[in-house]
Formats: structure tokens, C-alpha cells, sequence
């Protein structure tokens, strides 16, 4: 055999080798990973696959697939209710922005998303690699996270029909705008849980509708501000268009009276600055009965007295409305649970 036969023959042989050789390696992984629809539903399962050099690895790979099918599954529903908003009353659309939800769905994954499972996990003698398939029951899922949301809506209806005070109205509107808001981030996920269209969404509470009823309820605040120990009526105004934000009706006559005390404490002088101090007395009150009061201290510094309290008076013109809304959150927050 001449040596021209021989180097051709040797170069089929090689090409065979490394034809033989691929094909192999991709073979080398599971059914599993290759197929999953196979062994698990579509119609109750999402699932993710993944492989690496170590489990972690891995997992991470197969959570991001996981995530990338919940994502494509909310895209098909997101599609489904921009071409049928004719069936589906009582929402705006665009709360469910799906770039939003795939965003949120992304990043979970980078977490851990709810209702998942690792079943499957195998390491290749030939390739070392770790294969794994992450899976999430759509079913078990959905139901839990149904659940949730019919216990939010029921909440916020008790909510809603409130015949307290204005004051405390508006704090219940505000704590169901909360519900009604974790409600949504709830349906975006339903999204990818249930067949396009299932969802009643007139069913559930509109965030639009809130948002009249609470300007509503603030505006019934009707409430009067006396400061006194400030002579250029700064904070005066300060608190009135810090309220006003809110919504609330500020008037010369009202139900409700916030009460702003400043009294001077004693003066310090460290090295060259000169410090002022003023106690803030915060007293709000509904027909003369106090609903609450809080205590703080400001202080300025500065080359003299009158910078020291320059610095003093800006400072209380922000930290005292800031100081006011924060205990008001917090008297709301706790009155409506």
C-alpha cells in the first residue's frame, strides 16, 4: 500500500473518531435532561435544567431556566389580555407591565423561586459533569398563592367599608392600597400559573380606585396647625405643605389639631462652635382628646448664636414634618391592623 493510500485511509479513520466521539458526549446526559416534558406534565409543571462542574452550579443554571419558561408562560397570559381586554373588566393593563413581572421572575431566580423541587441530579463518569432538573408544581402553586389572594381581598373589603373618623378611614384605605398592591404582585405571578384567561380580574380590588377613595378620606382630614416659638412662621408652613402632600384640608377651624411646642434648652459651646438646642413637643389631637404625642430635640451649630440657630430653624423646618409624618405612619399602621 502506497503511503498516499495509507494517510488517507488514517484521516477517515480519525474523522470517524471524532464523529463517534461527539456523538457520544451528547448522549452522555439523562433522558431527563434532554426530554423532561417526558416524565413531567407541561400542563402542571414548569421545569428548569441545568449542569456544571458542581451541584451549585448546576442549580443555579437550572433555576434560571426555570425562571426563563415562568417568564415566557407570563409573556403568552400578558398576550392573551391585551387582545381580550373587551372580557375582562375593573383593570388597567398596564399595572402588569410584563418587562416587570419577567424582571421580578429573574430575580427570584437568582434566590429561589416558591413551590420548586430538585428531583432529579446525576454525575457523568465520562465528563464529570453534575446534571439536575429543578421543577415547580403549577398546581400546588397556583392554589396557594389563590388562597393568598382571596385572603388580601377580604381584608381589604372589611377595610374599605371603615365608618371611623376620617383620620383613621384614611388609614385603612392605606393599609388596603399595601394589600392591594402585594395582590397584584401576586396575580403577575398567577400569570404564569393558569391558563390564559382562567383569572376573573374584575374580581379583585383596582389600585386606581383606591387611590380616589384615600384622596377622598384625606381631604375629610380637616385639620388646624398651631405652632408656637417661632416668630417667622417658617415651620407653620413647613407643616402645611408637608400635609397638604397628603392631602389633608389644612383650615383655620378643624377637628383635628396639631400642636407644635418649641421650647429653647440650654446653649453649649465646644472649642470655637456655638451650639442651640430646642425641644420639639408634637401633639396631634381630635376634638381635644390626644391621639399622640412625641418628643425630639434639634440642635445647630456655628461660628456664633445667630448662625447656631440659622442652622437650627432649617434644620427643625425639615426634621419636624419628617418627625410628624413618621409617627403618624406608625399610629396608623398600628390602629389598622
Amino acid at each position: 500500500m502506497s503511503s498516499r493510500y495509507f494517510i488517507i485511509i488514517l484521516v477517515l479513520i480519525l474523522q470517524v473518531s471524532v464523529l463517534v466521539s461527539q456523538e457520544s458526549a451528547e448522549v452522555d446526559a439523562p433522558s431527563w435532561f434532554l426530554s423532561p416534558a417526558e416524565s413531567y406534565s407541561k400542563s402542571q409543571y414548569l421545569f428548569g435544567s441545568g449542569s456544571g462542574i458542581t451541584l451549585e452550579q448546576a442549580k443555579k443554571i437550572a433555576m434560571a431556566s426555570l425562571a426563563t419558561c415562568f417568564a415566557t408562560e407570563v409573556s403568552v397570559n400578558q398576550t392573551y389580555m391585551e387582545s381580550n381586554t373587551e372580557k375582562i373588566q375593573g383593570h388597567k393593563f398596564e399595572n402588569f407591565s410584563t418587562s416587570k413581572i419577567v424582571k421580578e421572575i429573574k430575580t427570584k431566580s437568582n434566590a429561589n423561586l416558591q413551590f420548586t423541587e430538585t428531583v432529579k441530579t446525576w454525575q457523568s463518569p465520562k465528563t464529570k459533569l453534575i446534571y439536575t432538573l429543578i421543577i415547580m408544581d403549577k398546581i400546588k402553586a397556583r392554589q396557594v398563592y389563590m388562597q393568598e389572594l382571596e385572603e388580601n381581598e377580604k381584608i381589604i373589603d372589611l377595610l374599605m367599608i371603615s365608618d371611623d373618623s376620617p383620620l383613621q378611614k384614611f388609614g385603612y384605605l392605606e393599609k388596603a392600597m399595601e394589600l392591594s398592591k402585594k395582590s397584584e404582585e401576586i396575580l403577575s405571578l398567577l400569570f404564569a400559573l393558569s391558563p390564559p384567561g382562567s383569572l376573573l380580574y374584575e374580581d379583585y380590588s383596582s389600585v386606581e380606585k383606591l387611590i380616589l377613595d384615600m384622596n377622598k378620606a384625606a381631604s375629610d382630614v380637616h385639620l388646624h396647625i398651631n405652632v408656637e416659638g417661632d416668630n417667622s412662621a417658617k415651620l407653620d408652613t413647613a407643616l402645611k405643605n408637608s400635609l397638604q402632600k397628603i392631602g389633608f384640608s389644612i383650615v383655620e377651624e378643624g377637628e383635628y389639631l396639631l400642636e407644635v411646642q418649641i421650647t429653647k434648652a440650654p446653649e453649649k459651646i465646644l472649642s470655637t462652635q456655638f451650639f442651640v438646642y430646642y425641644d420639639i413637643n408634637i401633639t396631634l389631637l381630635l376634638e381635644n382628646a390626644e391621639i399622640f404625642n412625641v418628643l425630639t430635640t434639634i440642635n445647630g451649630g456655628g461660628k456664633n448664636r445667630d448662625a447656631a440657630q440659622i442652622r437650627a430653624f432649617s434644620s427643625m423646618n425639615r426634621a419636624v414634618p419628617s418627625k410628624f409624618q413618621m409617627e403618624l405612619e406608625n399610629y396608623l399602621m398600628v390602629k389598622s391592623d
